[in-house]
């Protein structure tokens, strides 16, 4: 379930959005790329170092390395 109570679990996102990669739904992709910046802005702000750095490894993890190749680096 995505959302419980009007939050959000961040290993829902990062599911959802690594399915949308994988199906080709950048719409989609982009939505959840989004809710899950929204969380790690949520983590900082309320300074929950832990949190905010398994959110940040979630999105780098689903929507960055997903998507990065070699030609990214030159």
């Amino acid at each position: 379930m995505i959302a419980s109570g009007g939050q959000v679990h961040p290993d829902d996102v990062f599911r959802l959005g690594n399915a949308a990669l994988q199906l080709r739904m950048p719409r989609e992709a982009d939505v959840l790329f989004g809710i899950a910046v929204r969380m790690l802005r949520y983590h900082i702000e309320r300074r929950d170092a832990p949190r905010a750095l398994s959110v940040e490894g979630g999105i780098y993890t689903t929507f960055v390395k997903a998507v990065e190749d070699e030609d990214h680096y030159e």
